[in-house]
């Protein structure tokens, strides 16, 4: 199955559609939360970027990797 756009959404939407994703494919993917510094403030506390991007395709067990925008001091 193809990993969804979770580019923009908050943290808690972005874990919710992975839960979503793994009742409707049963990929039981699992995901790590990484800060990723942004100097836009409606970037703050939203997915940034995801490893592997969206559209890729995912393997049973996977790691995603979501990196949440946290603006710089």
């Amino acid at each position: 199955p193809a990993l969804p756009n979770l580019t923009g959404k908050t943290l808690a939407d972005a874990i919710a559609a992975l839960e979503a994703f793994n009742e409707e494919t049963g990929a039981a993917v699992t995901w790590t939360v990484q800060d990723f510094v942004v100097g836009d403030p409606i970037a703050a506390g939203k997915v940034v970027v995801t490893n592997p991007p969206p559209g890729a395709e995912i393997q049973f067990e996977q790691s995603i990797t979501l990196f949440v925008g946290v603006l710089s001091e």
